[in-house]
């Protein structure tokens, strides 16, 4: 055998060892970032509802001076609904998978996106 066979051989060898090594790195990587262009959607979509809520209730009652714990909860409740209403199946199981509580998860988005924008 000669050095350019012997080359060849570990050429051959090493491909095909790296390749499918490669390739699930490379799967694992767009996954990732699949998830995280998900786990973006979704939080667009939260602080788009959190504005609409704010838009058209929140901000009257608080101009008539009536925004107490109840319409708080109720401001609350509405945003969730609207949210669990936007997002696709996708994105509920995706949210799942990672919390275990869809509306856990959801709640606590949007109480953090309220927070932010007092």
């Amino acid at each position: 055998m000669t050095i350019q066979e012997l080359l060849h051989y570990l050429i051959y060898i090493v491909l095909t060892v790296s390749i499918p090594v490669l390739t699930k790195y490379f799967t694992d990587w767009l996954k990732e970032k699949t998830k995280e262009s998900k786990f973006a959607e979704i939080g667009e979509i939260v602080a788009n509802v959190v504005e609409e809520t704010n838009q058209t209730y929140v901000d009257e009652l608080k101009k008539a001076g009536e925004f107490t714990k109840e319409a708080q909860v109720t401001a609350l409740n509405k945003s969730l609904t609207k949210a669990i209403n936007l997002l696709s199946d996708d994105l509920k199981k995706l949210i799942i998978e990672y919390s275990g509580d869809l509306e856990g998860y959801l709640t606590t988005l949007i109480e953090s996106y309220i927070k932010i924008n007092k």
